[in-house]
């Protein structure tokens, strides 16, 4: 994802789905190059942990409007609710 997916052009959107076990490192790798206004908050019930997931984006070396963006808010915006 990170070589060949991440910072393509386009409406070409990432979503957190079963993410858990992916290190911080290459999650915030991904966030940098694909930019967080891309990314949505999603979870994989019950093979992944929606809490555990969150608590990997909150710890994220990112700004809090990214976190924000990324937990709800980029989803808002799509779905015309802001």
């Amino acid at each position: 994802v990170c070589d060949v997916l991440a910072g393509v052009d386009g409406e070409v959107y990432f979503d957190t789905a079963f993410t858990s076990m992916c290190p911080d490192e290459l999650m915030q790798a991904i966030v940098e190059k694909h930019g967080a206004d891309r990314i949505l908050f999603a979870s994989d019930c019950p093979w992944d942990s929606s809490y555990l997931i969150k608590e990997k984006i909150l710890r994220l070396n990112i700004s809090e409007d990214n976190k924000d963006k990324i937990l709800g808010g980029n989803a808002e915006r799509l779905l015309g609710l802001k």
